[in-house]
């Protein structure tokens, strides 16, 4: 089936002289068609996890996206009993600020712990925003981190709102079609298959 995928690919995709344009043309069809044949089996609800699973082993493999950060990301990070309390747990999870100390102890992250307790105010701003996940993180982080470490903050605060984060995520490193799959196609997938 792979394959299969990979010389239809090989065979579909756009042509070039070029020798990079040919390798981005087919690396970006190839993505593209092994997205839809395994979307076509999943439920709705899969989808975007799969999508997401696709982008964020695409970014590994360019070394796009920190290892560590992608586990902790997935995760929310392995620790012991977190001995330091919750500086506003009238808003604050426990949960959330566990994570909030176990994610200082990421590198890009250094120092935000101190910085969120420092700034508890500003945080509890970003905290009651409707829409987080569009709004610029407070300095220094707005500066200080990309796309991917924005979200993984995002996911300790608000994990609520991480769904919405992830589809924007996927759709700006991917495109519109990554979050919107076509309907199912049977003719398509009678085509496909051999």
């Amino acid at each position: 089936w792979f394959v299969n995928l990979f010389i239809m690919s090989i065979q579909d995709s756009n042509k070039s002289k070029i020798i990079e344009r040919r390798l981005r043309y087919l690396s970006d069809y190839f993505t593209l068609q092994l997205y839809d044949n395994v979307a076509r089996s999943l439920l709705a609800k899969h989808k975007l996890v799969f999508s997401f699973l696709l982008c964020a082993n695409l970014q590994l493999a360019r070394k796009e996206l920190n290892h560590d950060e992608y586990m902790f990301f997935l995760t929310g990070g392995i620790g012991l009993e977190n001995k330091l309390a919750n500086p506003a747990p009238s808003w604050l999870l426990d949960k959330s600020w566990d994570e909030i100390c176990r994610m200082s102890d990421l590198k890009n992250f250094s120092g935000f712990r101190e910085d969120f307790v420092k700034n508890i105010d500003r945080w509890k701003d970003f905290y009651n925003e409707k829409e987080p996940y569009k709004v610029e993180l407070p300095e220094p982080w707005n500066k200080k981190l990309n796309d991917f470490q924005s979200m993984i903050l995002l996911r300790t605060i608000r994990p609520d709102k991480i769904v919405l984060a992830i589809t924007d995520f996927v759709m700006e490193k991917l495109g519109k079609k990554f979050v919107e799959p076509p309907p199912f196609d049977l003719a398509k997938s009678y085509m496909d298959s051999n």
